[in-house]
């Protein structure tokens, strides 16, 4: 779905260096605004987010 460069423009947007730091960052701030537009913009690529960044947890 996302290719090197889409990826890394993702990580741009958060101000991150990896994906494992996006997914703290997921995890750690649900109600921040850049969190709750990625969710959104992942649903209709029938990607559960939630399930990747919360994993085992819930």
């Amino acid at each position: 779905m996302l290719n090197k460069k889409n990826k890394n423009r993702l990580l741009q947007y958060f101000g991150l260096n990896s994906h494992s730091e996006m997914m703290a960052y997921i995890r750690e701030n649900p109600e921040d605004e850049k969190v709750k537009e990625i969710k959104e913009l992942f649903k209709p690529h029938l990607t559960n987010l939630d399930e990747e960044v919360y994993g085992n947890e819930k």
